[in-house]
């Protein structure tokens, strides 16, 4: 359905699609696939316009706020990256007509708008202003843009969009100190955050009823926020699980994985069934279990062999209950989080237990287990990681090669079998990046395939 997306494709569908509630798209930057994110404005912004986008999205939404929100586009590059509606929620509907009155048509489609170049400047020296936080990201773009604009144009821009949203004098003088800063020889990033960090500075001078004011009008959006999400549930988002033997190379990709996608809300957990989560199972493994062993060893003294073959078939089988349900516990928790709007990231599955040599023999005498763990509900992508044995060996002295090799061919035969059908198999040792972009492109396409089975099981 939405195969071969890219950035330019996925604005169209947004336009087309918000076109039909008659709203329109203002793009706060020119499109560009290689960028972290692009910033879009919704002209006339309403609650409609964002229970419409929730309801019914032609790409797969993201929403942190009713009135700010992410959308989420598969480049051609393979990255999913970011699309931020209502880039600044506080800039007023009204200015935001008045960006549009002045805009400029894209270069990849000219149905679509872009703020001009002075506007797009003008914007971001805003931000900086109004949020009293610089970014050196921000500023070196606002550094690129003065190099294509006179000092008169940018100037006006910036202290008419200042007016337009009521600002102080404080501010105006603020915004006119920057553009002589960035336009000056010493155009240091220094000084242009000691501007645009002055609310910041100033803020041990704010009156005891203003600081009331500001922390009740926090505590507003706080509830109100809460109001919005329990009447629109945000879309389950992907939850992906890495496996492979030590040395692999899993905890590298994952935080490969962390830094690319830092613009999307996500939570990162391991998985291992030795390593108890729910507190019955603590107790269990902690004192009961120790109970029942000695139980045995004192029936074992009675010879009693039929009495002993119970007693141990009892011990595996609540042993292996309580793995299960701890197990089903912490996969319910990355599911909790999944439908909270986290990508779930991670490390291990419960399959490592399926793979250990000490193992083998229990598990082919009792398949009944295996069912059980497969019966436990799934992550949505599996990335199983690849590396030849030598090359796990030296990254993991430590490990036996003899024992590694045994654990990653019985870790690919067992993935393959059973997780075939969600299962991307990357390869260790290759770019990073390349391998980064592949985890994205698979990570799209199983979060659009949920979307479109949740539409096609409302209908």
């Amino acid at each position: 359905m939405l195969s071969a997306m890219n950035l330019n494709n996925v604005i169209t569908i947004l336009k087309n699609d918000l076109s039909s509630i008659r709203e329109e798209l203002l793009l706060a930057k020119e499109p560009d696939e290689n960028a972290v994110d692009i910033d879009i404005f919704i002209t006339n912004r309403s609650k409609h316009t964002a229970r419409y986008l929730i309801k019914a999205p032609p790409v797969p939404l993201y929403f942190t706020h009713k009135k700010r929100g992410f959308a989420y586009y598969l480049s051609e590059k393979g990255l999913i990256k970011a699309i931020d509606l209502y880039d600044a929620p506080f800039i007023s509907d009204a200015t935001i007509d008045w960006f549009l009155s002045r805009s400029e048509k894209s270069i990849f489609n000219p149905e679509i708008k872009i703020l001009s170049h002075e506007d797009q400047a003008a914007h971001l020296i805003y931000k900086a202003l109004r949020k009293g936080k610089s970014k050196v990201a921000r500023y070196n773009k606002i550094i690129k843009f003065a190099k294509y604009i006179k000092t008169e144009p940018l100037q006006e821009a910036l202290l008419e969009l200042c007016e337009r949203q009521g600002e102080s004098k404080d501010i105006l003088q603020s915004a006119a100190d920057v553009i002589q800063i960035i336009y000056s020889e010493d155009c240091s990033f220094e000084r242009f955050s000691q501007i645009t960090n002055i609310q910041n500075t100033n803020s041990s001078q704010i009156s005891i009823a203003m600081r009331i004011h500001r922390k009740i009008k926090s505590w507003a959006v706080i509830v109100e926020q809460k109001y919005f999400f329990m009447r629109f549930k945000q879309t389950r988002m992907p939850m992906v699980c890495f496996v492979g033997v030590d040395g692999a190379g899993k905890s590298t990709t994952i935080e490969e994985l962390s830094v690319s996608i830092e613009k999307v809300k996500f939570f990162k957990a391991r998985m291992e069934t030795k390593t108890h989560y729910h507190i019955f199972t603590k107790l269990y493994m902690g004192k009961i279990k120790n109970i029942l062993e000695i139980i045995i060893t004192l029936v074992s003294r009675v010879k009693v062999v039929w009495l002993i073959r119970i007693m141990d078939k009892f011990k595996l089988f609540i042993t292996m209950f309580f793995i299960c349900f701890d197990t089903k516990r912490k996969i319910n928790s990355f599911l909790k989080k999944s439908r909270n709007g986290s990508v779930v990231i991670i490390d291990r599955w419960w399959s490592d237990m399926f793979i250990a040599n000490k193992n083998a023999t229990l598990f082919k005498n009792n398949p009944n287990i295996l069912t059980k763990f497969l019966s436990l509900p799934r992550p949505d992508l599996v990335v199983l990681v690849e590396v030849p044995v030598e090359l796990s060996i030296k990254r993991r002295a430590d490990e036996n090669l003899e024992t590694l090799s045994y654990k990653k061919e019985n870790l690919f035969i067992f993935i393959v079998k059973y997780f075939e059908s969600n299962l991307l198999i990357i390869k260790g040792n290759d770019d990073m990046e390349y391998n980064t972009k592949q985890i994205h492109k698979r990570l799209y396409e199983v979060w659009r395939d949920s979307l479109i089975k949740e539409k096609i099981n409302h209908r």
